[in-house]
């Protein structure tokens, strides 16, 4: 949405027959604060600075050790970000929710569930997520990007620019969908979403061995982390 509000033609390139991933199939809790218009409505005193100054203080472990130019960014970016998501058709229950966590003030406001039961992609309702990301690609096809289902990404296409190390310009992208191999090319950038890791054994095992393969990963078989990305 952002880059085609800036005048780049955009397509995504999704290997699952549906957008959504884990946010799909998420509670939707969405914690942006710094003062944003939910918060100003139930006269939630926040800011940026608050926000900062909640998520690196060193009273408690959740917070001491946080990047401070990360968590600076993150704040400033806090009420921006949530009005785009209501610029952009997101819509969220008016209720402020308590998180057991940094936040000295009340952040968190839960979007609403899409409104097509069909369209939930779970096994049961309450997942709010759904009214997310269902939103954010209702406005992202409604400005003109195009979403690429059942397409997986197999190749990042570089030239040979720099030697024989791979390292060249990005060109595009070899997509597999329905058998065939089919080439994109990008005139201004490609985006990697990797989508995480939790689902791969091997991978997941190279930061903590003892996540063999008994543990499940939250959202099969719909959501898929399987580190190739």
């Amino acid at each position: 949405i952002s880059a085609r509000d800036h005048g780049a033609a955009t397509i995504v390139v999704e290997e699952n027959f549906d957008i959504g991933g884990h946010a799909m199939l998420s509670g939707g809790r969405v914690q942006l604060g710094g003062g944003n218009a939910l918060q100003k409505k139930f006269g939630i005193d926040d800011s940026p600075d608050k926000v900062f100054e909640d998520w690196t203080t060193f009273k408690r472990g959740d917070a001491r050790y946080n990047d401070r130019d990360l968590v600076r960014t993150f704040a400033d970016e806090c009420v921006p970000t949530f009005q785009f998501l209501l610029e952009n058709g997101v819509t969220f229950i008016e209720e402020p929710i308590v998180t057991p966590d940094a936040a000295t003030v009340p952040r968190v406001f839960v979007t609403h569930e899409w409104h097509i039961p069909s369209e939930v992609i779970a096994p049961r309702r309450n997942r709010n997520g759904s009214g997310l990301v269902r939103r954010l690609a209702e406005s992202a096809r409604a400005k003109g990007a195009r979403i690429l289902l059942k397409h997986e990404m197999t190749k990042i296409v570089r030239d040979g620019g720099i030697g024989s190390q791979g390292l060249g310009r990005v060109l595009g992208i070899v997509a597999r969908a329905d058998g065939k191999d089919i080439a994109i090319e990008a005139r201004k950038g490609v985006v990697i979403a990797t989508g995480g890791h939790t689902g791969n054994v091997n991978f997941r095992r190279m930061f903590d061995p003892r996540l063999t393969e008994e543990y499940q990963q939250a959202g099969l078989p719909y959501s898929l982390q399987g580190a190739d990305g």
